[in-house]
This record gives C-alpha cells, structure tokens and sequence, in this order.
C-alpha cells in the first residue's frame, strides 16, 4: 500500500462509519419533520433545523481548530466528536416533537463541529503537499461511501423495522468510527514557532495569509446559496409528486445516486487537482455546476429520470466543494495555524448555512422555488466568477518545504 493511502486510510475508514450511520437516517428527516409540522410548513421548519444546527456546530468548529493548534494529541478531539455524532444521531429517530428533532440535530452536528478541524488538520500535516488532492479525495470518498451505503441500508430495511429501530441499528457504524480512529491513525505534534509560544486567538487569526482570507470570502458568498441536502430532497420530493409511500422510497434511491456520483467524483477530481489548478476546478465544477442544479430545480413537475440528473450534478458540484477547498486551504496555510485556519473555513460554510438554508427555505416556501433557484444561480455564477479570477491571477500557493 502507497504511503499516502496508508496514512490516510484510517481517517477515511472513520468517515465511512461515520457518514454511514448518519446518512441511514438522513432520508427520514424530512418524513419527521412533515409528520410534525404538515407538508406546506416543512421547508421552512427544514430550514431553520439546518440551520440553527450548521450555526452551532460552526462555532465549535473556530473553538475547536484554536485548540487544535495548542494540543499534542488530536485524536481524543477527533474520537470524541465522532462518538457525540452517532448518539445523538440515534437519539433523533426517538423524538416526538419538532423541537426533540431540532435539538437532536444541534447535538449531533456539535460533534462534526469538535472533530473536522483536528482530522482536516492532521491530515494536512503527515501528506505531503504533492498528494494533497488525491489525499483529501480519497478520505471524502470513502466518506461518501458510506453516505452511499446508509440509504441502502435504510432502503432494505423500510417495512422490515420501523423507523425508530432503523435509528437505533445506526448506532453500531457510528462505534465503529471511533474505534477506527483510535487504531488505524497516528499523531504527529505540530511545534508553535518559538516566537509565539504562547499567542492569543486574534495573534494567530492575523497571521492567516491574505490569500487565504480572499478565499475565505468568495467561498463565503458561494456558501450563501449552497442550502442543505435536506431541502434539496424536500424539493425534490415537490417535482416527483409521488404519494407518501413511493416518495420515501425514491427519495431513498436519488439520494444514494447522489452519494455514487459524489464518491467517484472525490477521488476522480482529486487525483485531477494534483496536476490542473484547483482554484479553476473549484470554480467550474463546484460553483458552476450548483448554478445548473438551482436551474433545473425551477422545474415545477418532471420524472424520475429528470430528478437523476439533478442529482448527479449536485453530486459532483458538492464532491467539487469538499475536496477541493480543503486541498486548496492545505496549499495556503501555514503548519502551526492549520487547525485555526481549517476551523474558519467551515465554521465560514457553517454561518453561510444559517442564512442561505433558511432564506432557501424561505423563499420556496412563501413565494416561489424560481424565486428562490433564481437567488441560488446568481450567488454561484458570481463566486464562481470571482474564483476564476483569483485562480489565473494569484499564487495563492505557501510553500512548505
């Protein structure tokens, strides 16, 4: 086995657990919520629950990277962020109220928010810079993988366990990554320069490149459209409109073609940003493909087929967004801030969410999905405007060795 793949191996086999424990139950969120709240209001309650929850883990994601950079072990931060995921994911298919979900939601993401800086961190540190892509790829792929598995799971189970047992068998994935990461991964400290032994948040918040400051901001404004998949299902439940019993069950089936095309894309575009500038990548494939996914969701009715298509471009849109802008943070950051500059970056995506979600939701809701796709095209082609431009204009690249 490669160097790298070993190295990197035991993070994706976390993320596999993890993500297959979650995205079992992803699919019936949307059914909870409608059963709660009624079809018309579930958008918009879809909305405020992602949102309330990206916003809390987003702030633990800053307090988690600026601890990051201060601790000899991560692994302990990393296993433990897993662990308080798969309970309270768990926990969710026992709630009786909308507000027993929303909570659920908020405690499961506080454990994506302590654990993604340490791991992005890590990793970033025992790569070298030249397997950065295919690295991180390789880590989102077998994290998708999983995503990909769950549905399944879920699929065969539907009228075999009802919808609290299928919760409660997706506790045992959710061990299985912490165990993964307490075996199959390794430590490598990261020293602080001797100058700044002991420096405050806002010292190593100064210290991020203003490159990577820029890029901050333009994936700010990207961040502002990218609503949660959740309401992408919701939207896509709409377009179907297929009675309760056949919606679930192709719902199901898109989203686990959605989590297909998604972990081929990870790798694919990965090993591909090794050798081809990621910046321009990152703009055409993530920014520009997210503007076709809102055009083809104006789309009031259409088939199954039709639908695929729309998930296989937010398949490789969102496989585009993970990879490359991770890769593309390890490029600019320097070792010894890593965690504080990996925890911005997605506490950044996090407040993004608070807003666009809720505002996605929002707007289909209470005035019209072409007012809300409408947002969404602009907001992308307009960050993936200002992408290309700081890809052919800036070497945006720290040199590490």
């Amino acid at each position: 086995m490669k160097s790298w793949i070993r190295k990197v191996f035991g993070f994706g086999l976390a993320s596999f657990f993890g993500d297959l424990s979650h995205e079992m139950t992803i699919s019936f969120i949307p059914v909870l919520v409608t059963q709660f709240v009624g079809a018309t209001q579930a958008p918009f309650f879809l909305g405020i629950i992602s949102s309330i929850s990206d916003a809390f883990a987003s702030f633990l994601r800053i307090v988690s990277g600026f601890l990051t950079d201060r601790i000899s072990r991560k692994k302990p931060l990393i296993m433990f962020g897993y662990g308080i995921t798969a309970l309270f994911t768990t926990l969710t298919g026992f709630t009786r109220s909308i507000g027993g979900v929303l909570m659920c939601r908020i405690l499961s993401f506080t454990g994506t928010g302590l654990r993604e800086p340490p791991r992005d961190a890590l990793i970033a540190t025992i790569i070298e810079p030249a397997y950065y892509g295919r690295a991180f790829g390789l880590r989102n792929a077998m994290d998708t993988l999983g995503a990909l598995i769950g549905p399944l799971i879920a699929f065969m189970c539907i009228g075999i366990l009802s919808i609290p047992k299928i919760f409660a068998l997706s506790f045992i994935p959710g061990i299985l990554s912490v165990l993964a990461i307490l075996f199959f991964t390794q430590d490598i400290p990261v020293h602080k320069k001797s100058n700044r032994i002991s420096p405050t948040f806002w010292q190593d918040f100064l210290l991020l490149p203003r490159s990577f400051v820029i890029f901050l901001v333009i994936l700010f404004i990207f961040d502002l459209s990218f609503f949660n998949k959740l309401l992408l299902l919701s939207r896509a439940q709409n377009i179907l409109a297929a009675n309760t019993s056949d919606s679930v069950k192709l719902l199901i089936l898109l989203y686990a073609f959605f989590n297909i095309v998604r972990a081929c894309s990870e790798f694919i575009i990965g090993i591909l940003s090794d050798y081809i500038n990621r910046m321009l990548l990152l703009a055409l494939l993530g920014c520009g493909t997210f503007a076709g996914v809102g055009f083809l969701l104006i789309e009031q009715h259409a088939s199954f087929t039709y639908c695929t298509l729309i998930f296989v471009l937010a398949g490789i849109s969102a496989a585009a967004m993970i990879t490359l802008k991770k890769a593309c943070a390890a490029d600019m950051l320097p070792p010894d801030i890593r965690g504080l500059g990996y925890g911005t970056l997605q506490a950044s995506e996090g407040f993004a969410s608070l807003i666009s979600s809720a505002l996605v939701g929002f707007l289909w809701s209470h005035y019209s999905p072409v007012i809300g796709c409408s947002y969404v095209i602009a907001l992308s082609l307009i960050a993936m405007v200002l992408l290309l431009i700081f890809g052919l204009t800036q070497k945006y690249r720290t040199v590490l060795r």
